[in-house]
Parts: C-alpha cells; structure tokens; sequence
C-alpha cells in the first residue's frame, strides 16, 4: 500500500470488529506496523491478533464474539 494510513485504517477495523471497540487513536500506528510485518497478510494479522494477550483480558473477553 502506498500510505500506511490505509493498513492503519484496515487493522484498526479489524480490531474493533474482533476484539474491542475501544480502541486509542495511539494504538493504529501499531496495528498497522504489524499488518505491514505480515505483508498485508489478513490471515496471518488475524492469528496474531486472536492470540495476543490483549484478545484474552477479562475486559476484552465477551465483549465482541
């Protein structure tokens, strides 16, 4: 992608989609970094997401799915 505002965009959805809708706007930089290390991989960003320790905190943890 050409600007890294567009995989900032993308992982931030996805985040609030599967894991919580409160999201910092500090925390899209880093979302995006790591779904340009998986190559845009949304799979790959997805498993990494659904095992990270902020997918299993207890605030987290049936507020979405």
């Amino acid at each position: 992608m050409a600007q890294d505002v567009t995989s900032e965009y993308i992982a931030a959805k996805l985040y609030r989609y599967f894991v919580n809708e409160d999201l910092e706007e500090a925390h899209h930089a880093q979302l995006g970094a790591l779904l340009r290390k998986h190559e845009l991989n949304i799979a790959d960003y997805l498993r990494t997401l659904f095992l990270s320790r902020e997918f299993f905190r207890a605030e987290t943890i049936g507020s979405r799915i």
